[in-house]
């Protein structure tokens, strides 16, 4: 028996991450959704809200204005430092969110799925799986949701 794939198949893209990035990954991406749970009750602190799975994991997430005009960046949401989402001035005076990965060496769109369910974290530790970006960013999703304002004409 011979198998034909028939449509475009693109390979996917592995990075080695420190034990310690990864274990942050992975006990978030598993971590319940249910809200009895701790950690799925946020508790603000001026302007920053912050979920937290003591000795696992913090998700700190900037409850502000992000300005739009050229010039740094700012950093949005994070995941233990290890993880963040950063709202890049673009030259059309709008923002694009890109997600960074302590470990790897370039951005991602987070609008791009293709490249996020193409990148994966892993790292070298007993009972390690790749875990897709993409399913960092959808279970970062179901803390935060990012809008942008509409720009004026």
């Amino acid at each position: 028996m011979r198998i034909k794939i028939k449509k475009k198949v693109e390979d996917a893209v592995i990075h080695k991450v420190p034990r310690q990035v990864y274990n942050v990954v992975r006990s978030f991406v598993e971590s319940s959704p249910k809200p009895d749970y701790h950690w799925n009750t946020g508790i603000r602190v001026g302007s920053v809200v912050r979920f937290v799975k003591e000795g696992k994991w913090v998700l700190e997430i900037a409850n502000v204005e992000i300005p739009t005009e050229r010039g740094v960046g700012a950093v949005v949401a994070h995941l233990n430092g290890f993880v963040k989402i950063i709202a890049a001035p673009t030259m059309e005076r709008k923002a694009k969110l890109l997600m960074e990965v302590e470990g790897v060496d370039e951005r991602f769109d987070i609008n791009d799925t293709l490249e996020l369910r193409k990148h994966y974290v892993v790292a070298d530790t007993l009972f390690a799986y790749p875990i897709s970006l993409h399913d960092v960013l959808m279970k970062m999703l179901e803390y935060v949701e990012f809008e942008f304002a509409q720009q004026e004409q």
